[in-house]
C-alpha cells in the first residue's frame, strides 16, 4: 500500500553523503563471458533492429536470452540498485569497436536486462537517446537540459510520465574535455533531513503537485498531472524536477501557495548541499546505472574540445513495459 504520509526515518544504508562510498564500493566489471555473449548478439542480430526503436517485445525476449549477461544484470541490480548504494557503474564493452548506431543497440541490449527493459522515451519510441551540447540557445521553458552543457539542476528523470522511471542508465561514449561529472545525491538523505528539520514540508511533499507534461499530453489533451514529490511504498519512490513543477502551475492557471514554494525551497536548500554529492566521472565504456528513486543526479557544466564532444547514451527503465 503506498504511503502518502512521511513514514519514519528511512533505510540508513541509503541515506548516504559525499564521502560514504568509494569507486571500489559501486564499480563492477561485466565478465569475459558477458561481454562475449553480447559481441556474438551484435554480430547475428546487431543489425537487424531500429537503433532507435529497439525496445521492441523480439528484442527484448532474444536480450533476456543472453544468460551470463542476464545473470549478470540481475545479481547488479540486486546488490547495487536494490539494496544500496543506489547506482552502479558498469565497465561495459569499448565504443570504439562499433559504430554508434551499433553503441545504441549494444546500450539497449545491456541496459534492457534491468526491470522490464528500456522503454520509449519520447513520442517517436526512441529508447536509446544522444546526450550531447547542441549548442542551441537555451530557454528553461522549452529546451531541453540534455541538449545543452550546463551543470547543476538536479532531477530525477521522467517526472513528465504519468508511470514512474525505475532505473537511469548512462553510457558513456566520450567525455567531455573538461568537467562534465556526473552528481548524485540520495533521495533518502534528503527525507530523512527534512523529517529532522522541517516535518510539515515534507509532508507537504508527500501530497500533489502540478507537473509539466511537456509533450506527452494526456488522452483528453491534459497538459499536466497531479502527484507528490515523495510516495513511501515498502521502498522510497522521489520524482523532483522543480522546473516543471513551476511550469505546472502555470499551465493549470494555479498560483504558488505558500506552502508549495516553502516545500520546493526546503527540497532544495538540501538538494544542492555540497556536503551531498557525490561526483562519478565515467569513463568512455563505461556504464552508470541510478535507481531513479533512490537518487537524484545532476552534472557539472562541461566544454567540448574541438572535434570531440561529450557523448553520452540514455535509456530509461519503467516500472511496467506499458510506459
Amino acid at each position: 500500500m503506498t504511503i502518502t504520509t512521511c513514514p519514519p526515518v528511512l533505510n540508513p544504508r541509503l541515506a548516504w553523503k559525499k564521502n560514504d562510498w568509494s569507486p571500489s564500493d559501486y564499480t563492477v566489471d561485466l565478465s569475459p563471458a558477458a561481454v562475449e555473449e553480447i559481441r556474438e548478439f551484435m554480430k547475428t542480430e546487431g543489425d537487424k533492429y531500429d537503433h532507435r526503436t529497439c525496445g521492441a517485445d523480439s528484442f527484448h525476449d532474444k536480450t533476456i536470452a543472453l544468460l551470463a549477461c542476464r545473470s549478470e544484470i540481475e545479481e547488479i541490480e540486486s546488490r547495487f540498485l536494490k539494496s544500496g548504494p543506489g547506482f552502479v557503474v558498469i565497465n561495459a564493452l569499448s565504443p570504439d569497436d562499433f559504430s554508434l548506431a551499433q553503441l545504441k543497440v549494444v546500450m539497449a541490449c545491456v541496459c534492457g536486462n534491468f526491470g522490464n527493459g528500456l522503454v520509449a522515451q519520447d513520442t517517436h519510441g526512441e529508447v536509446v537517446k544522444e546526450v550531447a551540447d547542441r549548442g542551441l540557445p537555451f530557454d528553461p521553458a522549452s529546451s531541453k537540459y540534455s541538449d545543452s552543457n550546463r551543470g547543476g539542476n538536479y532531477h530525477t528523470d521522467g517526472t513528465e510520465l504519468p508511470i514512474p522511471i525505475r532505473y537511469f542508465p548512462l553510457y558513456c561514449v566520450r567525455p567531455a574535455a573538461r568537467g562534465g561529472v556526473s552528481k548524485l545525491v540520495s533521495s533518502y538523505t534528503i527525507h530523512n533531513r527534512l523529517q529532522d528539520d522541517d516535518l510539515n514540508s515534507l509532508q507537504r511533499l508527500y501530497r500533489p503537485f502540478y507537473w509539466d507534461r511537456r509533450s506527452r499530453v494526456g488522452p483528453n489533451g491534459e497538459r499536466t498531472i497531479e502527484k507528490p514529490v515523495f510516495e513511501y511504498d515498502k521502498d522510497l519512490k522521489c520524482r523532483y524536477q522543480r522546473l516543471f513543477i513551476e511550469l505546472g502551475y502555470k499551465l493549470a492557471n494555479q498560483s504558488v501557495e505558500q506552502d508549495v514554494s516553502r516545500a520546493l525551497d526546503a527540497m532544495d536548500r538540501h538538494l544542492y548541499d555540497d556536503a551531498l554529492a557525490m561526483d562519478i566521472p565515467l569513463r568512455a565504456g563505461q556504464v552508470l546505472v541510478c535507481n531513479n528513486s533512490f537518487t537524484l543526479h545532476g552534472r557539472s557544466e562541461f566544454q567540448d574540445a574541438p572535434g570531440q564532444p561529450r557523448l553520452y547514451l540514455r535509456g530509461w527503465v519503467a516500472d511496467t513495459i506499458a510506459a
